[in-house]
């Protein structure tokens, strides 16, 4: 995911492939999640799609990796506030 996301140049277009290649991911460690963030530029960029990625986290515990993505206070408490959402497996 994250070398088709460098093939685009554009963060408003990184953030329809990801939307667009949700229904085709299976499952991804927050690890994974975070690369994928670390390809978007804008923090409203990240918090928009990390919604996208909820239902496909395996390992939930991790989820301060995803949160660390985020520079800004108020950033990482809406990212913890969105991963609240995170479903069990």
């Amino acid at each position: 995911m994250v070398g088709i996301l460098n093939s685009f140049s554009f963060s408003d277009t990184k953030v329809r492939a990801v939307m667009e290649a949700d229904r085709y991911i299976l499952g991804l460690t927050c690890d994974g999640v975070a690369d994928i963030l670390r390809q978007l530029p804008f923090s409203n960029d990240k918090l928009t799609i990390l919604p996208t990625f909820l239902n496909t986290i395996i390992d939930p515990e991790n989820n301060e990796t995803i949160v660390n993505v985020f520079s800004m206070s108020s950033d990482k408490a809406k990212a913890r506030e969105i991963l609240a959402g995170i479903k069990k497996r």
